[in-house]
């Protein structure tokens, strides 16, 4: 996956090229999401989107982002399990598919459950 570096110099990862968000591991249970505001600013999110694997995050103003910490321990089972059902049957199955990284994709559904894009 490819990384990029933003204007505090924190490295995000591109979780899903096409919406252009990323994330990036603050701790074992906190992970921090930003997506472009592709509903306000649909020309330039189109614009951006053709050249996603070229973009600088510095160079797109910070107030074109939505952008959420998500503290998997701020969260209840019930909050997960809302969040992850959009995607999965269960914890269970992400942690079966996606073992030491269970957890970002749990955070990675919070966020995309709670953002106000999907």
């Amino acid at each position: 996956m490819k990384s990029f570096e933003d204007k505090e110099g924190n490295q995000w990862v591109c979780t899903d090229g096409s919406y252009m968000q990323y994330g990036r591991k603050i701790s074992d249970k906190v992970f921090a999401f930003l997506e472009f505001s592709r509903d306000e600013y649909p020309d330039e999110f189109k614009e951006l989107c053709d050249h996603s694997l070229d973009i600088d995050l510095k160079d797109v103003e910070d107030y074109k982002w939505i952008d959420d910490t998500i503290d998997l321990d701020d969260l209840s089972q019930k909050e997960i399990d809302n969040a992850i059902s959009a995607y999965y049957d269960s914890v269970d199955e992400i942690k079966k598919e996606y073992g030491d990284d269970a957890n970002w994709i749990i955070a990675e559904c919070v966020f995309e459950q709670t953002n106000g894009l999907y």
